[in-house]
């Protein structure tokens, strides 16, 4: 995935999850976080740099900001 500006960065990885389940590294309170997710609809608002997405191991429901988000790839 090639992301043009921080703008599109949003839509770019929904895109990903709404297709299938997605490996993602992201930070979070100064962690590392990595694991496999997919969108999860019912909290997700669809648009801005937070989305609401379901780990798919635990089930628990995460809100990740795309701002770092260090990797991701589509299983």
């Amino acid at each position: 995935m090639e992301i043009i500006s921080q703008t599109h960065r949003g839509s770019s990885i929904r895109q990903d999850l709404k297709r299938q389940s997605t490996i993602i590294e992201f930070i979070q309170n100064g962690e590392v976080i990595k694991g496999t997710f997919r969108i999860d609809k019912e909290r997700d608002l669809g648009k801005g740099p937070f989305i609401g997405v379901i780990d798919c191991d635990t089930k628990a429901c995460w809100q990740i900001n795309t701002d770092t988000v260090i990797s991701l790839a589509v299983i």
